[in-house]
């Protein structure tokens, strides 16, 4: 196996833990172009986050200024008002706009 396509068989294995792992280790604002394909790796199986992968891409979002992101993360199952901390909501709304944050 090439080298350049571990990361690939990586994630076709493994799947969103992988990718939020690799999300996990990069810090770097702004986001490099690796991140943020790690990031739409992860939001083309957005509908099946759990709950602790939905806020750290939520967080991500804000962190990022990203707020399609935000929207895609907040149109799964795993963002339902009764799992998200007021102060989450709140933050994005500082962060983004109401119309942004308003849950559907």
């Amino acid at each position: 196996m090439h080298e350049n396509d571990v990361d690939d068989v990586c994630f076709s294995a493994a799947g969103i833990p992988y990718a939020v792992q690799k999300l996990k280790r990069s810090s770097i604002i702004p986001p490099t172009s690796e991140d943020r394909l790690w990031a739409s790796r992860v939001m083309t199986k957005s509908i099946s986050l759990n709950k602790e992968q939905a806020i750290f891409m939520l967080e991500l979002a804000m962190k990022w200024g990203d707020a399609a992101m935000w929207k895609q993360v907040m149109k799964g199952p795993s963002c339902a008002l009764g799992v998200l901390d007021v102060n989450m909501l709140l933050k994005a709304w500082k962060a983004f706009s109401f119309e942004i944050v308003r849950l559907r």
